[in-house]
């Protein structure tokens, strides 16, 4: 929320809050809102393949899961 309310971007930027677009977020984190990280930058894992029958390849075991 202290990121919302500071007012430190450059001079020059152009990214600036509103008063409304404060009062939305602040409305929006006191209802309960939960910060969660984008899944782009999540490090991928890899998924649990050991349920392969015999002569199916990887992707064989994700068109059957379809």
């Amino acid at each position: 929320m202290i990121r919302i309310l500071k007012n430190d971007a450059p001079p020059d930027s152009k990214f600036k809050l509103t008063k409304r677009d404060i009062a939305i977020l602040t409305k929006w984190i006191d209802q309960g809102a939960q910060w969660k990280p984008h899944w782009a930058f999540m490090s991928p894992l890899a998924p649990n393949l050991d349920k392969l029958k015999k002569g199916q390849n990887e992707i064989d075991y994700f068109i059957d899961k379809s």
